[in-house]
């Protein structure tokens, strides 16, 4: 006898809230003792079985009690959306659906989108759209700090010359050439000296230049004047002297310059901390420091419904060795470091500098000259008396290292964002901003573990730019990001990664012996076997977390426990061997105890060790365990990883997790508002959302520096239809300035083409000769009155190198070209910002495209976001998306082998099979 009967419950629930599991329970009571029967006074009587009950009740009451209940439970999840309902398997076609019916869509303008935001939701206001857009001007930086739409005007405000006067040098001791810079001085200098001299029978040497004598400095000058900077890239040739071509630069980014300049690099942006709470199964890795251009509303959006199952490709030795590191200094390591004061607030001077005032302000000062921040200012993005007493309110637990790496990324960043688009300069400050960064860093990044200090030493080398500041903070509050990281900056960290992957074998290789233990106890599924754990075994397992304990901390070593006190290594071993009659390993061979007050002492250290566990089993390819991984994606490789022992059942995961439950943000600091918003590249501390534009920035750089940059650098000069040249020398060791070098060049010139030229005659000063003096000194007189001077027009380049010119129209010209080559920055804006300000510094560049924006329709009216995800999350609150289950409680009733579909059922079929008869009532 079946029949099928259905109870159902009606249950919403959100996602996250949601336990899925299958179970049969089966209850049953089996009456017990002899049935004794007393006879009672003759009366009307219920027949069940042969036995008689005063009442039907009594009989049903009898047969439930003796029966067997049988209950399960299905249930089924689903969406709900505009009255349709979809599967549990459908869930990205209704929020497609959502999205579509939304309209979402991009949008861009050249504005800053961050001035229109008007709720936590990350909603811009209206005016975004309904403004003007502006259109892009290209404006140069003046020597005056203004900025100029025409580059000629910029020019100009570097131009600096003087009109000098050459003069014929009588010291015989000196080859340099005489220069005066007024006509006064130079006649006075004749009358007395060369008149002097004239009179006195004297001859001068003199070296014939296109028909005009002239002494040895006077030559070399004319040489020096004539010579040029040769630079070749490639099959490429340019001079500072002449226009040069960047689109002739043949640069890639397979070439070995690309690859040390520019790097991948995100941007600016809000700064959240990411607490960890947890109680329950798996374990937390990756990054609890979060940058993000998204709202608030939709951070909290992500922590609750964002997770999503990773692709085991993505687990791979660089994140696994990236994360193992970081919880060693996270996790391991912050246990044998003093506990900071909880009433002491950190500050960079006492924290990072020891207190120590003269290196503070050094290092503010070299900020402030490097990477033109004002850390005392209030307008320059990174007030630091300000962000100290933020990071102390609003992070009261966060350890003082893991401040002083906050306090660096949105420094670093903040340096990048202010000298975007190639406002660095020329001498390289960025580089040297980021080497003191390194420097600074190394000091607080420290470990009393030996082998760490040899992974440190790799890590913050100034002599591998490929490893920058913002790479080094990833590893200890961004390690998932290390998943995505391109291939060079891979290559970068091939030591690091070697060493790190051999400390985690040294250390946690004592694991692996508990392997055959845990099958021991548990099954296939992850349940425990009816089986209790020996004593022996507890020991095993204290006795492997001993030896992982020796392999990370040094005798000597003073380690943090629960109750806030530190202790001796041999110590915390010794309190560990105390607890083995309570101490459990679970399915994940995580170690636990069972019972509560067993874990005091214990119990933060062996989570850091669980933890650590489980990131090095996701790296070590021999684990036999099945770990599955979810990950919480914040955008740009920023992930939150959540790790657990993945065992199934029927198609279905038991213990299915709930991570967001654990996590909640805490906002840190927000982002300079500027419009930097998209992924770019780094180009020696400048920034850029396009990779051509970062490559043409280089090549600006390859022709202002190209001592640093290119193949080939000479000095070039032709002479007699003839092409002289001679390499410069950048060598550090036996360093000459270049002006020294071109003195050598020079006078290797002259020696080769003059010196064997040289004559005596009578000169008058002005480049003419005599063969007596009588006639010199009369051209001498008559050249003074007419002021027959000979006059040059001189500058000089940034070797401080003079260059004399005929004409004023030669001297500008070459001279334009060679402040446009080295000095000129320049940078595109809004043409309504430069209306309002002409300072270059102060005007925000733009990336050459377009800021982009999201658009979406909600009923008659349209709403704009920052960014997709603050558009997608807010569509998903507004239609109230969340998962919804029905829950179907079967029920079956067996009574002598027969099988009843309900309890119903079941007592319609005792009463059908009870009589009524005459007799006595049996009490039983």
């Amino acid at each position: 006898m079946k029949k099928n009967n259905t109870l159902k419950k009606q249950k919403n629930m959100k996602l996250y809230n949601k336990h899925i599991f299958t179970s049969f329970f089966m209850v049953s009571v089996i009456a017990t003792g002899a049935l004794v029967a007393i006879p009672k006074t003759t009366q009307q009587l219920f027949n069940f079985e042969g036995i008689n009950f005063g009442s039907q009740s009594e009989a049903v009451e009898y047969a439930l009690s003796n029966s067997r209940k049988l209950e399960s439970s299905d249930r089924n999840y689903y969406y709900k959306y505009n009255n349709n309902v979809y599967s549990f398997s459908e869930r990205n076609d209704v929020i497609d659906k959502m999205i579509l019916d939304s309209q979402l869509k991009e949008e861009s303008t050249y504005k800053n989108v961050n001035d229109y935001v008007i709720s936590n939701s990350g909603e811009l206001s209206a005016n975004v759209k309904t403004e003007n857009n502006g259109q892009l001007k290209k404006v140069y930086k003046g020597r005056n700090g203004f900025s100029y739409v025409d580059i000629d005007e910029a020019a100009k405000t570097f131009q600096n010359y003087d009109e000098v006067i050459l003069m014929e040098n009588l010291n015989k001791n000196s080859t340099e050439q005489l220069e005066f810079y007024n006509e006064s001085e130079a006649i006075q200098y004749l009358e007395n000296m060369k008149k002097e001299s004239l009179e006195n029978g004297e001859e001068s040497d003199c070296y014939l230049v296109s028909g005009s004598c002239q002494d040895e400095g006077a030559v070399k000058q004319w040489l020096k004047s004539s010579s040029t900077y040769k630079y070749r890239y490639k099959d490429y040739e340019w001079s500072n002297f002449a226009p040069a071509n960047l689109q002739s630069i043949n640069l890639t980014s397979d070439d070995q310059v690309y690859k040390d300049n520019i790097f991948p690099f995100e941007p600016n942006k809000t700064a959240y901390w990411i607490n960890i709470n947890n109680l329950g199964f798996g374990s937390y890795s990756g990054s609890q420091y979060i940058e993000t251009n998204e709202a608030e509303d939709t951070i909290d959006g992500k922590i609750q419904k964002g997770w999503k199952l990773k692709e085991e490709t993505k687990i791979n030795a660089l994140l696994s060795s990236m994360m193992f590191m970081s919880e060693m200094y996270n996790g391991l390591d912050s246990l044998t470091r003093a506990l900071n004061d909880k009433t002491e607030a950190w500050t960079l001077e006492k924290d990072v500098f020891n207190n120590n005032t003269d290196e503070f302000n050094f290092f503010k000062e070299n900020v402030a000259n490097l990477a033109d921040i004002d850390l005392e200012a209030d307008d320059d993005g990174l007030n630091l008396k300000k962000f100290e007493d933020e990071i102390n309110s609003k992070a009261k637990d966060m350890d003082s290292q893991t401040k002083t790496l906050v306090f660096f990324r949105k420094l670093s960043n903040l340096s990048l964002v202010k000298n975007n688009l190639g406002s660095d300069g020329k001498d390289g400050d960025m580089q040297k901003f980021e080497d003191e960064c390194k420097k600074v860093l190394k000091q607080v990044i420290t470990s009393d573990d030996e082998r760490m200090e040899e992974i440190y030493a790799e890590l913050f080398d100034i002599n591998n730019p490929k490893i920058g500041v913002n790479d080094i903070i990833d590893v200890f509050l961004n390690p998932s990001s290390f998943q995505y990281k391109k291939d060079d900056t891979r290559l970068a960290f091939v030591n690091v990664i070697k060493k790190t992957t051999e400390l985690g074998d040294a250390i946690m290789n004592p694991m692996s012996g508990l392997d055959g233990l845990v099958s021991k106890y548990y099954d296939a599924k992850g349940r425990p076997k009816d089986v209790e754990v020996t004593y022996e075994d507890k020991l095993t397992i204290v006795e492997a977390q001993n030896q992982v304990i020796k392999n990370k901390y040094k005798e000597s070593d003073m380690i943090l426990l629960d109750d806030g006190n530190f202790y001796s290594r041999e110590k915390v071993i010794e309190k560990n061997y105390e607890r083995t009659n309570d101490i459990a390993i679970t399915a994940e061979r995580k170690i636990t105890t069972t019972k509560p007050a067993a874990k005091a002492g214990l119990e933060n250290l062996t989570g850091k060790f669980n933890t650590a566990q489980q990131i090095w089993d996701l790296g070590n390819k021999l684990s036999p365990y099945k770990y599955k991984t979810l990950g919480i994606d914040f955008g740009d490789g920023q992930e939150i990883l959540y790790t657990y022992l993945s065992i199934g059942y029927f198609g279905w995961e038991l213990h299915k997790p709930s991570p967001g439950k654990a996590l909640t943000k805490m906002k840190l600091y927000d982002s300079v508002n500027t419009n930097q918003n998209e992924s770019g590249f780094r180009v020696r501390g400048s920034y850029f959302t396009n990779q051509i534009d970062a490559i043409n920035y280089l090549k600006t750089l390859m022709i202002r520096d190209p001592e640093e940059y290119t193949e080939i650098q000479q000095f070039n000069i032709s002479i007699m239809d003839k092409t002289e040249e001679g390499i410069i020398n950048n060598d550090t060791e036996n360093y000459l300035s270049k002006e020294e070098q071109l003195d050598i060049f020079i006078d290797q010139i002259f020696q080769k083409y003059y010196a064997n030229m040289k004559q005596k005659y009578f000169t008058d000063g002005f480049g003419n000769k005599f063969d007596n003096s009588i006639d010199a000194l009369n051209s001498m007189r008559e050249n003074i009155t007419k002021r027959n001077f000979v006059k040059k027009y001189q500058w000089k380049d940034k070797d401080s190198i003079k260059r004399n010119y005929d004409s004023f129209e030669e001297m500008i010209t070459v001279q334009n070209n060679y402040i446009k080559n080295t000095y000129i920055n320049e940078k595109v804006v809004l043409s309504s910002d430069l209306i309002a300000n002409t300072n270059f510094d102060k005007l925000d560049a733009q990336n050459g495209g377009q800021n982009k924006f999201y658009s979406i329709v909600d009923g008659s009216r349209q709403r704009y976001f920052k960014t997709y995800d603050d558009a997608y999350y807010f569509v998903l609150r507004k239609n109230n998306f969340e998962l919804n289950i029905d829950e179907v409680v079967n029920y079956q009733i067996t009574y002598n082998g027969e099988v009843f579909a309900s309890e119903e059922e079941f007592i319609n079929w005792v009463r059908e099979n009870t009589k009524v008869v005459n007799g006595k009532e049996m009490v039983h």
